[in-house]
């Protein structure tokens, strides 16, 4: 009853309507990039070896292949390699034997780590935060999921009322979100700072870039903001998510683009 539909659309039903007659299925790399938000007053995760071994625990490269069905690529920051601004980071590997390590000497080698995350009732998320809690079950992390409807899911992460939970950042083309996710002025509602985040070292550095006017100095001083983060794991980066569209057949010129816009329905033509 449609003439398109874009994005939000499980992979398996993109699979499924790439077989119907008189169906277009269009994909490409997108900058949506997908995190684990951390409430960094929990007890545990304040504690930068939790993080980390969280972070290796969770297998980017199984997830991404085959819940995902390839429709994402595993992500080492918040900007895809293609971005002027982008340190050249690499997804965080999978190593569950450091992961166990790390959270022994934390103090959870004898007994589990038990978080809670939090998600949309979306049934792909859902399936997303029943991947992660094998994963982390692997390492001795007892991960309960809650799966709550959008409002409520989203106004008790815009209030800090979450110890893990998972969101994407969409359409990200400016350095400025540096600064609205990772400085210590950024909390809510001032800003996307929802973990409390907190670290002058890495103030100064987005404070430095943004005063800037030499170009290569701000990519630099970016890129350090980005070396930084990718230490601290304030949040834990996850991958980023394929743009898709399924439109009719006799649809034509259509064009995704990275960031998810509608531009491309100024170009599009019906062609009967």
């Amino acid at each position: 009853e449609i003439d398109l539909a874009q994005g939000n659309l499980p992979p398996e039903m993109l699979d499924w309507l790439g077989t119907q007659a008189g169906v277009t299925v269009l994909a490409r790399p997108g900058t949506t990039y997908s995190y684990l938000g951390l409430a960094l007053a929990h007890p545990a995760l304040a504690d930068r070896r939790v993080r980390e071994a969280l972070s290796l625990a969770i297998d980017r490269e199984a997830i991404t292949r085959h819940l995902f069905r390839g429709l994402a690529r595993p992500a080492g920051g918040l900007l895809p390699a293609s971005h002027w601004a982008a340190a050249d980071l690499a997804p965080p590997p999978h190593d569950p034997a450091r992961a166990r390590a790390l959270l022994a000497e934390a103090g959870y080698g004898a007994r589990p780590l038990r978080l809670r995350y939090k998600t949309s009732a979306d049934a792909f998320r859902l399936r997303v935060a029943t991947a992660l809690q094998a994963q982390l079950a692997q390492v001795g992390v007892e991960l309960a999921i809650d799966s709550l409807d959008w409002a409520t899911f989203y106004a008790d992460v815009s209030h800090g009322r979450f110890e893990l939970y998972g969101l994407s950042f969409v359409g990200v083309s400016l350095p400025d979100i540096f600064r609205q996710v990772f400085h210590g002025s950024a909390r809510p509602p001032a800003g996307l700072n929802r973990g409390g985040y907190a670290a002058p070292d890495t103030d100064r550095l987005i404070e430095a870039a943004e005063a800037e006017t030499d170009d290569a100095r701000r990519v630099a001083l970016y890129r350090a903001v980005q070396r930084r983060v990718e230490y601290d794991l304030p949040l834990l980066p996850l991958w980023f998510e394929d743009q898709t569209a399924v439109l009719r057949r006799e649809l034509h010129d259509y064009e995704l683009d990275a960031q998810g816009s509608f531009d491309g329905l100024a170009r599009v033509r019906r062609v009967t």
